[in-house]
């Protein structure tokens, strides 16, 4: 950690090279920009040579960001992110192609966690976002000067943010198999005019948005979920939506099938209303979402 670690990865390795970080304290900020390696299934590689006891990356106040990175075929592995201010993201990833970011951490990041400004195949996996104070994945630029299409946001754990994932206009995302918790504002705000993507397999125990074209299957919303129906290639399957799924608008032109919802449901193919959560499954509130006997969760 004493040396100067950004000026190592960006003039003394290889592009392939797998860089492990000693445990220590490595501050930033740096600007990676690396270089497409010459040989197939190669990737230029940062992580963390102990996984019990992680390298920690962090800032002095007032930096824009602890880590940006650019380039193609990147992976970053084992990290930790601790201990920023509001004005600094931890990792910012632009201009990238081919990265893979999975089980790292991030804790008491007064501002943004990860930001993907622009980018192509993009995979944020497995990891932990803890105490956010901004958001805790954006995706793209809310005016859509940059985009990032197809960002895959798989098994993200975020517990205690501002905002979970904004999914911004010309941009898209997969988030699968994530939990929401303790989020201020949305678990998800998928925005209109963003792309094609998809939800499926989440537990949101805040409210989320999905208002731009998305796939919708088998997610529980314990605290509600707002849907625009008249986005083509919108549909909503096998979802558990407590609280009240909030549609913007009408449509007919809408799948929507086998949700059950507290609360009235729109026309569909084999969809279950409850009228309160207690009537439907044990105990939604404490995660107990297993039906009640002959609820019409049981009998229908």
């Amino acid at each position: 950690p004493e040396e100067d670690w950004c000026d190592f990865i960006n003039n003394q390795v290889l592009p392939g090279d797998l860089i492990f970080f000693l445990p220590g304290v490595y501050e930033g900020p740096c600007d990676w920009v690396t270089e497409q390696p010459s040989e197939m299934g190669e990737v230029n590689m940062l992580q963390s040579l102990d996984l019990e006891d992680p390298a920690i990356l962090t800032a002095p106040p007032g930096s824009e960001y602890v880590l940006s990175v650019s380039g193609i075929r990147v992976g970053i592995l084992h990290l930790r992110f601790v201990d920023l201010g509001p004005e600094t993201v931890a990792l910012r990833l632009d201009d990238i192609t081919d990265v893979q970011v999975r089980f790292n951490h991030f804790v008491d990041v007064q501002g943004d966690a990860i930001v993907v400004a622009d980018g192509v195949d993009v995979r944020i996996e497995d990891t932990e976002f803890l105490n956010v104070g901004g958001s805790a994945l954006t995706i793209g630029c809310e005016d859509g000067t940059c985009a990032a299409p197809g960002v895959i946001a798989s098994g993200l754990l975020i517990d205690g943010a501002a905002l979970g994932i904004r999914v911004s206009v010309a941009s898209s995302a997969t988030v699968r198999e994530g939990v929401f918790a303790g989020i201020d504002g949305l678990a998800l705000d998928y925005a209109e005019g963003a792309g094609q993507g998809s939800v499926a397999g989440n537990l949101f125990w805040s409210a989320a948005s999905v208002l731009g074209p998305a796939a919708i299957h088998n997610n529980i919303f314990a605290a509600g979920v707002s849907v625009d129906p008249r986005v083509p290639a919108s549909t909503m399957l096998g979802n558990t939506v407590l609280v009240g799924l909030d549609l913007v608008a009408p449509s007919s032109d809408w799948t929507f099938t086998g949700n059950a919802v507290e609360g009235p449901v729109p026309d569909g193919e084999g969809n279950l209303s409850c009228v309160e959560a207690s009537e439907c499954w044990v105990d939604a509130a404490g995660g107990d979402f297993r039906p009640v006997a002959d609820s019409v969760l049981t009998t229908a």
